[in-house]
C-alpha cells in the first residue's frame, strides 16, 4: 500500500521575507538607536553601519 507523499512544514517557520514583506514592516515600524527614536532613514544608516561592522568582524 502506497502512503500518500506530504510535504511537512515546519508551524515555527516564519514567512519568506520578500521585498514586499520587508517594505511593509518598515513601513509600520519605530525606529530606535537605544532609547532614542529616530528617523527611518537614520535607523537604516545605522543598520547598514551596523551590518558592515559585522560582515568586517567576520573577516578578520
Amino acid at each position: 500500500m502506497d502512503t500518500p507523499s506530504i510535504a511537512w512544514v515546519d508551524p515555527d517557520d516564519a514567512p519568506e521575507l520578500t521585498d514586499e514583506l520587508l517594505e511593509r514592516i518598515m513601513e509600520r515600524g519605530v525606529w530606535q538607536i537605544g532609547e532614542r527614536v529616530v528617523s527611518r532613514e537614520e535607523g537604516m544608516a545605522a543598520f547598514r553601519q551596523a551590518m558592515v561592522q559585522h560582515a568586517k568582524s567576520l573577516t578578520g
